[in-house]
């Protein structure tokens, strides 16, 4: 069943791309690998807090820093969401899609935990990134 429009809430999503190797300021690569990630994605997908006691039987002490998505293919035109996703909930992305930059960071506040689909529905557990006040 698809969500009221007025119980939708704007998250984003990027894909997690291959690391990159770091490379220093002559151009070689130090060892370091760099986690990117994809264009950020923009959706209107229901958001709320795990309530459900299977979810929190499941995910304990974490259960305060995480957030239940539920929609449809439909409702993210076909997207399909994976594990290690970057998210954005209550925020925009800022447009830095690489963690290297320690001046200019990511700002995604949520990472994809666990996806769970059904065949006809989405269940996208996501968690805090440490360290954010949002």
């Amino acid at each position: 069943m698809r969500s009221l429009n007025k119980d939708k809430k704007s998250i984003w999503f990027a894909k997690k791309l291959p690391p990159v190797p770091e490379k220093d300021e002559n151009g070689l690569e130090t060892g370091n690998m760099i986690s990117c990630y994809d264009e950020p994605a923009e959706f209107h997908v229901n958001v709320q807090p795990i309530t459900d006691t299977a979810d929190i039987q499941e995910y304990g002490a974490d259960v305060s820093k995480m957030q239940k998505c539920v929609f449809t293919p439909f409702d993210v035109e076909g997207y399909s969401p994976e594990e290690f996703e970057a998210a954005w909930y209550g925020v925009t992305p800022n447009g830095n899609l690489r963690d290297d930059d320690a001046e200019h960071q990511m700002n995604n506040n949520y990472t994809v935990k666990q996806v769970i689909f059904t065949g006809w529905q989405y269940a996208v557990y996501i968690k805090k990134v440490a360290g954010t006040e949002t």
